[in-house]
């Protein structure tokens, strides 16, 4: 006869689940719980930056780049994913009231491993930064690394310090500002440059995706509640502003031998336009009714967009086969997307 101490009714054992504390659990987690935690849909907007930030600086494409541009598309999802699990540790009171079906409020993941990983991938991610300086001429210290670790300081900021403040939007904008600008080092410096090495072309489109992602941040700011009509129209406008910035970035950057913007201006202009009136319909929406669901499956149309967005940029610039592997990701986007909510 078994001893019952060894195997626990199914009353005993949630008591002991009950009386285990958060710093008791260890259990990893399962593999979607990870997935849920890196908000994994959302990783692919990143890579897309990536892309977009060398096709803008390079003009061309090279096949010697192929390997640091790996590197960093590696390292950008790292940095990217560090965020999305560290927003989730220091959020974890909140979640556990308001989102209490979370991997770490529900206990399916660890918040002890969660900060593990969060600050792991930081270090791995920041030090990944660095390996095409190293494979080209041998050098640690270069742009990159330098543009990786403000990156990192940028997601600690707004994860434990800044994201219940009014400067939250803008350093979550600062971080994409900043992987774009690591996409542009794997290209040398700019001949005309204003600014670390970047000309005003190149900065004007990495700010011009970083407000769009600031007013995505300001729309997704009471997502979880009924959100306010004046926040979410301030949102929308600095989306749209975002928006109008990239293809100005592309008709000031004079260093780029292909650009297809001189030739087919108004083109260029109805395309981002186009991509404008989609976002706005979907904020238009939530704005009118700005109920939680409404809200969320306009940031989720909002997000989606950045890939198509980055793709247009680098359509504009002239080199379609990065353009069209950019597109491409939205194919694994959304099939995660089905599987892993992006928000």
């Amino acid at each position: 006869m078994s001893d019952p101490s060894k195997n626990p009714t199914p009353q005993q054992a949630q008591s002991v689940v009950e009386m285990t504390t958060d710093s008791d659990l260890v259990v990893p987690g399962t593999f979607k719980s990870w997935c849920q935690l890196f908000r994994i849909s959302n990783v692919f907007t990143a890579f897309a930056d990536i892309l977009m930030g060398y096709s803008v600086a390079a003009g061309v494409v090279e096949a010697s780049d192929t390997i640091p541009i790996l590197c960093m598309l590696l390292a950008s999802g790292m940095l990217y994913s560090a965020g999305m699990v560290l927003n989730d540790v220091f959020d974890f009171g909140v979640d556990k009231v308001e989102r209490p079906g979370r991997p770490l409020p529900s206990g399916a993941v660890s918040p002890g491993h969660a900060r593990a990983v969060g600050f792991g991938l930081l270090l791995v991610g920041i030090g990944l930064t660095t390996a095409p300086s190293l494979l080209e001429d041998g050098q640690f210290f270069s742009r990159s690394l330098v543009i990786g670790a403000i990156i990192a300081i940028c997601v600690i900021a707004y994860d434990a310090v800044l994201k219940k403040t009014p400067l939250a939007p803008f350093a979550m904008g600062s971080c994409r500002v900043f992987n774009v600008l690591l996409g542009m080092t794997l290209a040398p410096a700019a001949l005309e440059s204003v600014l670390g090495g970047f000309s005003q072309g190149q900065l004007w489109i990495a700010i011009g995706m970083g407000t769009y992602v600031t007013g995505i941040t300001w729309f997704a700011r009471t997502e979880s509640r009924t959100s306010h009509r004046g926040m979410l129209s301030f949102g929308a406008a600095l989306m749209m502003l975002g928006i109008m910035m990239l293809p100005y970035g592309v008709y000031v950057s004079t260093e780029l031998p292909n650009s297809v913007m001189a030739k087919n201006t108004t083109v260029i202009w109805m395309l981002f336009g186009s991509i404008a009136g989609t976002i706005l319909y979907r904020c238009v929406n939530a704005i009118t009714d700005p109920s939680p669901r409404n809200v969320q499956i306009a940031i989720i149309h909002c997000l989606r967009s950045l890939i198509v967005i980055n793709a247009s940029v680098i359509l504009t610039v002239g080199i379609p086969v990065l353009g069209v592997v950019c597109v491409l990701m939205m194919v694994p986007m959304l099939i995660v997307g089905k599987w892993i909510r992006g928000t």
